[in-house]
């Protein structure tokens, strides 16, 4: 018996750029100074102080310097980020348990991607869950940007 329109369950998939999270799983980072995550003489990733000295992924060390001297450099620590991505997937099964992350597509950036469907109604909608997922991630000390589609790629391909 083939399913009607309406008889047909939509998948919402909720998928989350942590794109700072190289940075943020070092204790004592401060996201008001110009910092950025490095490995191998490279700037994986920079913040938004950084960034307004034009200092982006891919960018040198020694460049990064010339552009701002007063960066504060951090060494990668792939750990400390497994770390924190598993602290932030248990605190995430709160919201669905269909949850996993892709792999780092850049070092030190990951994706986050829940099948929200089913919690819908238990959390009043779509809106609803992504402002208490969005307070969670300010109160992890996360930087995370949210996007939405019916299939698992095309929410994280946005």
């Amino acid at each position: 018996m083939a399913l009607t329109q309406k008889q047909k369950r939509q998948t919402v998939n909720l998928c989350w750029d942590l794109p700072l999270l190289g940075l943020e799983s070092i204790a004592d980072y401060e996201p008001d100074t110009a910092s950025a995550l490095t490995e191998k003489e490279t700037i994986l990733c920079s913040n938004q102080p950084a960034r307004q000295h034009a200092i982006e992924a891919g960018v040198s060390i020694p460049t990064a310097l010339s552009l701002c001297p007063e960066l504060q450099l951090i060494p990668r620590a792939a750990q400390r980020e497994k770390t924190l991505l598993q602290r932030i997937c248990l605190w995430a099964w709160e919201f669905s348990p269909h949850l996993s992350y892709y792999p780092e597509l850049q070092p030190g950036r990951y994706h986050l991607l829940l099948d929200i469907s089913s919690c819908l109604r238990l959390f009043g909608g779509i809106s609803a869950i992504i402002d208490s997922m969005s307070e969670g991630f300010k109160e992890l000390g996360v930087t995370a940007r949210p996007a939405l589609a019916d299939t698992p790629e095309a929410a994280h391909l946005l």
